[in-house]
């Protein structure tokens, strides 16, 4: 996982962490999923993943990330217990929709 906190935003990333069974991670792989996505993308939506996780950014980051799910309630301003169940396939495709892959 490459995590580069560089004096420009453009160049620090916010981990995407994957978790779970050697057969899910195969999966995340299988999907393209990254292991991280530039900072400037997940900022502006600070505010949410505090109320979604009661951490700031720099602790979660710290912490390993979020899940690619984790992360596309937090990308849409969305609480955790109120957003629609998405697969990683989805949440996947989502983040490469919103261009937040690297």
């Amino acid at each position: 996982m490459t995590r580069t906190c560089g004096a420009m935003s453009q160049d620090r990333t916010f981990p995407v962490l994957w978790h779970g069974t050697r057969k899910h991670r195969k999966l995340l792989d299988a999907l393209h999923c990254p292991t991280a996505i530039l900072w400037d993308h997940i900022e502006p939506h600070r505010k949410q993943a505090m109320h979604n996780h009661d951490q700031t950014l720099e602790r979660l980051a710290e912490r390993g990330g979020l899940s690619p799910q984790e992360l596309v309630a937090v990308l849409t301003d969305s609480r955790w217990n109120d957003r629609p169940a998405h697969s990683d396939r989805a949440a996947v495709a989502f983040m490469r929709e919103l261009g937040v892959m690297k």
